[in-house]
């Protein structure tokens, strides 16, 4: 909705990344500034083998720019839907995970946006987790309480409005590990009022 993301070719070194363009007129339009600023701070403060590198940031008089590693073999979510993924493949992949979010939280950061969409596959065919527009800096001590994620995904302690803290990522990821084993999120409902209660009860 604010961007978009363009493969380009860096013209001094050939180097080859996927810069994503935010309009600021919309940021500004939807009072969502921060969330771009927050995403950068997050990626320049983070290194990580399962984390998308942020190679450069810049912006002009109507975008900001993040320069971020290219991952060539597209997101998580498409790679499901080509056929079950063999049993071996998703332990990696649910370890690989982990171990990105365990340094997010080492780092005060919940992430809060777990999905296949925002999963994405590297060259040497090892996942980048990506899209850090949700996240947030967060305190041992602090309890967060805004309500944001996907639908499916979301904890009950988010939908309760009750404060939450990095567990809500090991929720997500569990989620994810339920979709990459059954093919569908444990969670479904007709819309998101009825998932919510799903979410709660069941």
């Amino acid at each position: 909705f604010y961007g978009k993301v363009t493969l380009c070719e860096k013209k001094d070194s050939k180097e080859i990344v996927a810069v994503k363009s935010v309009k600021k007129e919309k940021l500004l339009e939807a009072n969502k500034v921060c969330t771009i600023l927050n995403e950068k701070m997050i990626l320049a403060s983070i290194h990580n083998p399962f984390i998308i590198k942020l190679k450069y940031a810049f912006q002009s008089n109507k975008y900001y720019y993040m320069a971020l590693e290219y991952a060539p073999g597209g997101d998580l979510f498409h790679k499901m839907k080509t056929g079950k993924l063999p049993l071996s493949d998703i332990k990696l992949y649910i370890a690989e995970l982990s171990i990105a979010i365990h340094e997010l939280h080492k780092n005060h950061i919940i992430y809060r946006d777990m999905k296949p969409e925002n999963v994405m596959i590297g060259k040497d065919g090892h996942l980048k987790l990506t899209d850090f527009g949700l996240s947030t800096f967060c305190e041992p001590n602090q309890t967060k309480k805004t309500f944001c994620g996907t639908t499916e995904y979301i904890a009950p302690e988010v939908i309760l409005n009750e404060g939450y803290g990095g567990r809500i990522d090991w929720w997500g990821l569990g989620i994810l590990a339920f979709e990459l084993l059954y093919g569908s999120t444990p969670f479904t409902a007709m819309n998101s009022q009825c998932i919510y209660q799903s979410i709660l009860k069941k």
